[in-house]
């Protein structure tokens, strides 16, 4: 899916601050309840990053798929031990392992 500027302006404003790797990077944006964005691996093409707008929290959970779980698949967990988001450097090293999108 290509996410446009017009779709990337209605994301929750946490999710807006990522606007740059959106549009970098290959990524699927939904909502279920909270709003999160999948980014791919750019060798496996397996959800990658994912970064989540939970509207109980004040910040982004970002998760690195280390283990190459299927997150697509329906009831799959995401582990804790997963979690990033207090470390924009792992962040950004992640994000150098995503599939780059090819309308940039």
């Amino acid at each position: 899916m290509v996410l446009t500027s017009e779709m990337i302006n209605y994301m929750p404003i946490k999710l807006r601050a990522f606007r740059k790797y959106i549009e970098k990077y290959d990524c699927v944006y939904w909502v279920n309840g909270v709003s999160t964005i999948m980014f791919y691996h750019k060798d496996t093409g397996m959800p990658y990053v994912m970064l989540i707008d939970d509207p109980g929290t004040h910040f982004v959970k970002i998760y690195v798929n280390y283990q190459a779980d299927n997150w697509a698949r329906p009831g799959c967990t995401i582990r804790e031990e997963n979690s990033i988001s207090n470390d924009m450097n792992a962040f950004i090293l992640a994000m150098r392992e995503c599939k780059e999108s090819n309308n940039g």
